[in-house]
């Protein structure tokens, strides 16, 4: 079985009383049928807040009124994890913020950008993104569950996400060319895809491999016009920037950013001047790091997902749109108070937001569906 990691993975480690936020609360936790049958059996000091905490029936955490599991104590730790350690708390209270998402004979491990402590791993990052892969000889657990998986076009997306990731990582390239090609690019491999030439998509992936610079990819295909007037493009991700308010909130303090948003981008007639100041806080050759190293992130989540749905240019579509948000919405709230300037700052508006879009599925099908046609 093959593992691939982002190189940062191993190093992760949980920050637990000195996080600034707190992963268990303001999403839906769902609970494993191992855990969930432990929690039933429990008899210890600790029997009425899990009785208070867990939805025995819906398999999940029930949140208090502050949005908040139970089963913390004053200082934001677990309770159980305290009395009976890791290994009794469900699956997924136990990796988190490390992610798996698996493929035939494929196992993809990340840490989330979600979490501010993988947050600050993953942008304050200077190099360009790597992954290690290993390979081992252990059979595919969930070989079974992969019957009608569709290995041809999963080879063409293995092979195409390498070519993404290295346009992303070409820094001799601004970042919003880079942006421009890997639209480009994923809209042709949309297109061959459904006018059913898979094996097409093999010489198109070779062909824009081999070349160098734009790749033959700086055309106006998918609006990426667009992307080369950078104002133009603070208006038009301002513009779509509504879409945030269609989706399920799971935080209250998101409601600031989305006010700071919608307050700079309809009275501000200076926006273009406050956004040139907020790139120039961070230094522009700086800003363009931090803008790859989140599309990298979104990419690598993503991308490979689309042989299970066949939409290609919607992932790096979404990949770029949410990465467009993030960098308005700072640029927004730097507006609104001064203290909130640099790269620190930049991260806790990344993991706000990777949390209300990545913490839950009705929100990524909203963001997904929406961008698929952003750029056309």
């Amino acid at each position: 079985m093959r593992i691939v990691k982002q190189k940062e993975f191993d190093t992760f480690s949980c920050a637990a009383d000195k996080c600034p936020d707190n992963c268990c609360g303001g999403w839906q936790i769902e609970i494993d049928e191992r855990t969930l049958q432990s929690l039933k059996d429990y008899e210890g000091p600790l029997r009425e807040p899990i009785d208070k905490a867990v939805d025995f029936e819906g398999s999940c955490i029930r949140m208090n009124e502050n949005g908040r599991c139970e089963l913390l104590n004053d200082r934001g730790l677990c309770r159980l994890v305290l009395e009976r350690g890791e290994s009794f708390i469900s699956d997924i209270c136990h990796l988190y913020p490390r992610h798996v998402e698996e493929y035939e004979g494929i196992r993809e491990w990340s840490i989330s950008l979600s979490c501010p402590v993988a947050a600050k791993m993953l942008i304050d990052r200077k190099e360009p993104s790597e992954y290690i892969v290993t390979d081992d000889d252990e059979p595919d657990p969930l070989e079974d569950d992969f019957d009608d998986f569709d290995v041809l076009l999963f080879t063409k997306l293995e092979d195409s996400r390498d070519v993404i990731f290295d346009i992303l990582n070409d820094r001799s390239l601004g970042v919003y060319q880079r942006m421009k090609m890997i639209l480009s690019f994923s809209h042709e491999l949309q297109t061959l895809l459904d006018d059913d030439r898979l094996f097409d998509m093999d010489e198109y992936i070779a062909g824009v491999r081999s070349q160098k610079g734009d790749r033959g990819l700086s055309d106006d295909t998918a609006g990426s016009a667009l992307l080369d007037d950078r104002y133009r493009l603070i208006g038009y991700i301002n513009d779509n920037s509504s879409v945030l308010y269609r989706l399920e909130r799971l935080k209250k303090d998101w409601t600031s950013d989305l006010t700071y948003l919608a307050d700079i981008c309809s009275g501000c007639k200076d926006i273009d001047r406050e956004y040139e100041d907020a790139i120039k806080s961070l230094g522009e050759e700086y800003h363009e790091v931090i803008l790859e190293n989140i599309l990298h992130t979104f990419v690598y989540t993503y991308y490979l997902g689309s042989v299970y749905d066949d939409r290609i240019y919607a992932k790096i579509s979404m990949s770029v749109f949410c990465t467009l948000l993030i960098d308005l919405i700072y640029m927004c709230a730097r507006y609104f108070n001064k203290d909130r300037n640099g790269v620190d700052a930049y991260i806790n508006v990344a993991y706000r937001f990777a949390k209300e879009i990545e913490h839950s599925d009705i929100n990524l099908d909203i963001m997904e569906e929406f961008s698929e046609k952003l750029f056309l």
